[in-house]
């Protein structure tokens, strides 16, 4: 008996791949695969723990794409989302400004700590890193048209997806407190890591035209980058409802810090080793304000 070729497979093989690709779920579990093998060539001390980790923030529910530790320090746990990106906005450009809280330094990097009681708030480690505060995702080929966009939000939905998860998780530890002994505190590193190229610029912003509000491209320069510090202002909606540990929150901008500025870092494919090399428990040691 003959069996019939169904000339629908190909085209199914294309929509169904093509629908995996899209959703991101291909490119985190090769992610996954490569870190597994960093860490086992010692080349990382960073193991997987769980993927689309299940946390509720906000009386709403959110999952954290993959969550890894490191076995002799099972108090940092490194929060992960995974952003494949759109062809047309492949381009993610992030920019430095002073102006973001009063005495701001772009050498601070700012974490979320939970501890013991139902507390959490920021800790400031120092970084020989550039950090900065502006990002956008630029179209990646130019459009003489007025009316098409030249960036999309991209970034900033990452950015807060990451950071529902890093709360929902801050949330879950304080019913979960079992996780925070012995020691007493989690530090939580939330991570992007998108297909995306980085560009970063040193340029003062301020240099603008204050009468046309444009920087003038020709003093503008840009460098391409495996990854990003990149400073994100939390939303009171996504934000987690432990009391701040920090009493230092009597002014705008120290409450800023301890309540909502968190830093998160976003690596691109050709950056994963270099980050979960440099990244590592030791950052603790650096801590400079709790």
């Amino acid at each position: 008996m003959t069996i019939p070729i169904n000339t629908d497979d190909a085209d199914r093989n294309k929509r169904f791949t093509a629908a995996i690709n899209r959703n991101g779920y291909a490119f985190q579990n090769a992610l996954l695969k490569y870190m597994g093998k960093l860490y086992a060539d010692r080349k990382s001390k960073w193991r997987f723990e769980a993927a689309e980790f299940p946390v509720e923030i906000r009386g709403h529910d959110t999952r954290i794409d993959f969550v890894l530790t490191v076995p002799d320090a099972p108090t940092v746990w490194l929060l992960a989302e995974c952003k494949r990106v759109s062809p047309a906005y492949s381009d993610w450009c992030f920019w430095q400004t002073p102006y973001v809280r009063m005495n701001h330094r772009n050498d601070m990097y700012i974490a979320e700590c939970v501890q013991l009681g139902g507390t959490a708030s920021g800790i400031y480690v120092k970084r020989s890193a550039n950090i900065y505060n502006q990002g956008l995702s630029v179209k990646t080929k130019p459009d003489n048209s007025q009316e098409q966009k030249t960036s999309d939000d991209a970034i900033e939905k990452a950015a807060s997806q990451i950071c529902k998860g890093m709360n929902g998780m801050a949330n879950f530890l304080r019913a979960n407190d079992r996780f925070l002994t012995p020691t007493g505190t989690v530090v939580l590193l939330p991570v992007i890591f998108t297909t995306a190229r980085l560009w970063v610029c040193n340029t003062d912003l301020s240099q603008a035209d204050l009468a046309s509000g444009n920087i003038d491209p020709a003093i503008v320069e840009y460098k391409e980058v495996t990854s990003v510090l990149y400073q994100y202002v939390i939303s009171p909606g996504i934000r987690h409802d432990l009391f701040p540990a920090s009493q230092e929150t009597r002014s705008l901008s120290s409450t800023l810090a301890a309540c909502s500025l968190r830093t998160v870092a976003i690596v691109n494919p050709e950056g994963v080793e270099d980050f979960l090399s440099e990244v590592s428990p030791e950052w603790l040691q650096n801590i400079l304000i709790s």
